[in-house]
């Protein structure tokens, strides 16, 4: 493993009373401002001098009047800092030359883009050089727990007044601070010796971390150095209610690190039908479906990173069940099916008892027929797999075909006693060919019962589920579209109880929710990108069933395959991959001709798509009459696409 800058400095320690930066033009942009930072780990702001006599770079000045000890350089933004390097001169010369074109790391991993937010000891370990020396390695975490991976500044510091930093692997040189100027792996080590200037002081014991006093930052920005959630025993869980049981992080782990939130992050159970599970704000809610028992196993996160797995029973009795719904139902009776006369000019409307209603309107059928709802036995329904059911299973189907050229409205009455706090009902339908239970949504009547719209007959049911509300959708036009996915747990808001609709979408999440909300097959088969290393583990799974399915392919770089994941996605490569679902294979002259101000600007390779797109009523352009195909997509814009997807899919 190579650790570039490991136990370093930026060329060497200066006491100058003052220091040049001199970098390359067109690589600080108008947020960056250079800092010299001290071995005491303050800093000082460095002053824009001006075009260098080279023409090439700009000079920026630092004044030192005391003789402070400078260990380090660093550029940041305010959100990530990285480091101006040494190139023809170090910084005993007072001249730092940071130089794109010759700096094989730069040109690598580019300027960083992931702020370093949390950081977990890897490894303590005696040096090879030097056995009374010990090496600490850090991995640094950006905010979704993605190893930071690349030129990203890290500066130590120790408060042990026995405890420095080696510097360039040489004993007589040591200060309280130590700096890297990347991370390999998402991996810096730091080298740690006694104080060579005290005769005295102790040897370095590797099994005594704590007693170093390291403390990380990244620009102004702490990194807290965080400990391993660890599970804890847990003994059987049993339910014996309808309203289950709720557990807490706490519940299921404990962490060494103080002031840290144990979350639960994700959970599954063993066997399918015994019980459901619903993960939110870190929270584990647990339903019971049916008598039986079952091994759960969740994953806890800390405040920062660091997780641990868990695995319990639970058991639940029969006094948690519910009067069970379906064929016996006495609200239904003997009756089990209904039918109605429809035509393209009258429409239909045909109800099953007061269990459900469907309202076909006019213009959603080209031909007379019938539409017909049946209910599903019990004993033929589909598994829920999980999920709590508040209605009995109903067959839709309709002489004229499947898919309705108007949407269809489906009201139902549903059990909403077996509901409880905080969670409600919705439609759900079964999709036959992905063999899953699949959330529509739902609109609140006055009388109790709930509404959902749908464009296509298939088996149809009311579920639990558990609403999300954020603060920044109120109101907001893609409302409409995110309570869907979310639904759908095709997307999700962060844990302060916001969407961030305008955030901007890289590549890795979007295909991710693209995979989700379509229900391609996942795979743990590996990932042939060179850049593998740098798609989140969360995210694995779903980019090797989007490259498998045909809809990635990546870029080809200087005889590489990169993914680039955290890349923001754009709106041309959003409408290739659109084109794809839709099984299009569109030439622009068969299309719909694109009509917007800025179709020049979009790429040959995408034209194709985006006509797909925009006549399939997914891609829309500005008010202004332009697309904007190099626009990085907002997750708002997003959702949208991917909820008209479906739609065009009946999905």
């Amino acid at each position: 493993m190579l650790i570039i800058g490991a136990a370093a400095l930026a060329g060497c320690v200066s006491n100058s009373t003052s220091i040049t930066f001199r970098i390359e033009k067109g690589y600080m942009t108008v947020q960056d401002s250079v800092y010299v930072r001290y071995a005491d780990s303050t800093v000082t702001k460095a002053v824009y001098q001006g075009t260098a006599p080279n023409l090439t770079h700009d000079d920026y000045l630092v004044n030192n009047a005391t003789n402070k000890t400078i260990v380090s350089g660093f550029v940041t933004n305010g959100t990530v800092s990285w480091a101006p390097d040494n190139i023809q001169n170090d910084i005993c010369r007072c001249y730092v030359i940071y130089n794109h074109d010759n700096r094989k790391l730069y040109d690598d991993w580019g300027k960083p883009t992931i702020p370093a937010v949390s950081a977990e000891v890897q490894s303590v370990s005696a040096n090879a050089a030097n056995a009374q020396h010990v090496d600490v390695t850090f991995a640094v975490y950006g905010a979704q727990h993605q190893l930071v991976d690349g030129l990203t500044e890290i500066f130590a510091h120790t408060n042990n007044p026995d405890v420095k930093f080696e510097i360039n692997n040489s004993p007589s040189l040591a200060y309280e601070s130590g700096y890297s100027k990347s991370a390999s792996g998402g991996l810096v080590t730091f080298t740690l010796a006694p104080d060579p200037l005290n005769a005295s002081a102790a040897q370095l014991e590797i099994a005594n971390l704590d007693s170093f006093q390291i403390s990380l930052k990244s620009g102004f920005k702490d990194i807290p150095i965080n400990h391993e959630a660890t599970a804890i025993s847990v003994s059987d869980k049993t339910i014996s209610t309808p309203n289950g049981i709720t557990l807490h992080g706490n519940d299921l782990a404990s962490d060494a690190d103080t002031g840290d939130q144990l979350k639960i992050g994700s959970a599954s159970a063993q066997t399918p039908g015994v019980v459901n599970l619903t993960v939110n704000n870190g929270e584990l809610r647990i339903i019971p479906q049916s008598v039986g028992s079952t091994n759960i196993t969740a994953v806890v996160y800390d405040t920062y990173s660091a997780s641990a797995r868990v695995t319990f029973n639970v058991i639940v009795e029969a006094s948690a069940i519910p009067r069970p719904s379906g064929s016996t139902d006495p609200d239904i009776g003997p009756v089990t099916s209904a039918q109605a006369d429809v035509s393209p000019t009258t429409g239909a409307e045909v109800k099953l008892k007061d269990r459900i209603r469907v309202t076909v309107p006019a213009g959603a059928v080209s031909a007379k027929g019938t539409v017909k709802v049946a209910l599903v036995p019990d004993n033929q329904a589909p598994v829920a797999n999980g999920q709590q059911a508040l209605s009995p299973t109903f067959e839709l189907t309709s002489t004229t075909g499947r898919t309705f050229a108007k949407p269809v409205e489906l009201t139902f009455t549903y059990d909403a006693g077996h509901v409880v706090n905080g969670l409600r009902g919705a439609v759900y339908y079964y999709d036959e060919q992905q063999q899953r239970w699949i959330f529509i949504g739902r609109t609140q009547n006055s009388d109790g019962t709930i509404t959902a719209y749908v464009n296509h007959f298939t088996k149809f049911a009311v579920f639990v589920y558990e609403p999300k509300m954020f603060s920044d959708m109120a109101g907001h036009w893609a409302a409409i579209y995110t309570d869907r996915l979310i639904g759908m747990k095709v997307t999700s808001g962060y844990p302060d109880h916001t969407f961030r609709p305008e955030e901007k979408v890289t590549r890795v999440q979007f295909t991710k929710m693209f995979v989700e909300a379509l229900g391609l097959p996942i795979s743990d088969s590996a990932i042939t990108f060179s850049d593998n290393s740098a798609i989140p583990v969360w995210a694995k799974s779903a980019v090797v069933a989007a490259v498998k399915a045909g809809y990635i392919h990546g870029y080809e770089e200087n005889s590489a395959t990169l993914f680039k994941p955290d890349q923001t996605i754009t709106r041309s490569e959003m409408a290739v991959l659109i084109a794809k679902a839709l099984q299009t294979e569109v030439a622009p002259a068969a299309s719909k001709a694109i009509r917007f101000k800025d179709e020049t600007d979009i790429p040959v390779w995408a034209k194709p798509s985006v006509a797909a797109a925009v006549s399939a009523g997914i891609l829309n352009g500005f008010e202004d009459g332009t697309f904007r195909s190099n626009n990085a997509a907002t997750r708002a814009e997003a959702a949208a696409m991917i909820y008209k997807l479906l739609e065009a899919l009946h999905i």
